[in-house]
């Protein structure tokens, strides 16, 4: 299990100095985020910098673009588009050995208001998530479906994880947990089946600023940490 931080808040400034800010706080492993404005910014002096960063230790996975894109749409020009888009992170990821590749579930709006539409859709992204899944076993990249934390995301249950894993093979889980809580909540418990049997609900604060915290038991180890860190499963 690895705990890292995402680029995805340090939008505001440019990815080489998102990189600095993140090493400064002792973060060793980083999720780069491959949506613009930084994926703009890939050079051969990024990907130098990142190199360099991987010889020393510092360890990295890549979250796939999820702006505009939707792998499963009704819609084949979209769908073909979001292929692209996670393709190309996939291609970045096997250029600086990254690993893995987090690629958001398929939506339908319709979900659960018209379920023709709703279905076709969830074929469309099985078919789409094999599509790129075969793409990255062919450069040697793991590809991890994330859950959605909201409820016409095809994968938002924890539970519905082992439909997508036996429907796609090589797919891993990484896992995002979110909870409502804020700074001035108190502590709020709930139980999880499975290997992430007990969570509850903190505040703390760390360098970057103060998150909402979770303390997962897992196999009877209670391990803290914030929903804007990644938590891999399955690996």
């Amino acid at each position: 299990m690895h705990f890292g931080f995402s680029t995805f808040f340090f939008f505001g400034v440019a990815i080489s100095d998102a990189l600095d800010r993140l090493l400064s706080g002792g973060v060793r492993v980083i999720e780069f985020m491959h949506e613009v404005p930084h994926s703009n910014e890939i050079d051969s002096a990024l990907i130098a910098k990142m190199k360099r960063l991987l010889d020393e230790g510092i360890q990295f996975s890549v979250h796939a673009p999820f702006l505009e894109t939707n792998l499963g749409s009704y819609f084949e020009e979209v769908r073909r588009f979001s292929k692209e888009r996670v393709k190309a992170a996939i291609e970045f990821a096997s250029t600086i050995q990254a690993d893995p590749v987090v690629v958001h579930p398929g939506y339908s709006l319709m979900k659960e208001k018209l379920q023709v539409l709703n279905e076709q859709a969830r074929e469309n992204f099985l078919k789409d998530l094999g599509e790129v899944v075969s793409f990255a076993d062919g450069l040697g990249v793991r590809l991890a479906l994330e859950n959605g934390q909201m409820p016409f995301f095809f994968l938002y249950n924890v539970h519905e994880f082992p439909f997508y894993g036996d429907r796609v093979p090589h797919l891993g889980q990484p896992l995002t947990l979110v909870t409502r809580s804020s700074p001035s909540t108190k502590h709020e418990k709930s139980t999880r089946k499975g290997p992430f049997s007990k969570t509850s609900a903190s505040s703390v604060s760390s360098v970057f600023s103060t998150f909402t915290c979770i303390a997962i038991e897992v196999e009877g180890t209670t391990t803290p940490f914030c929903p804007v860190l990644l938590i891999w499963s399955g690996y």
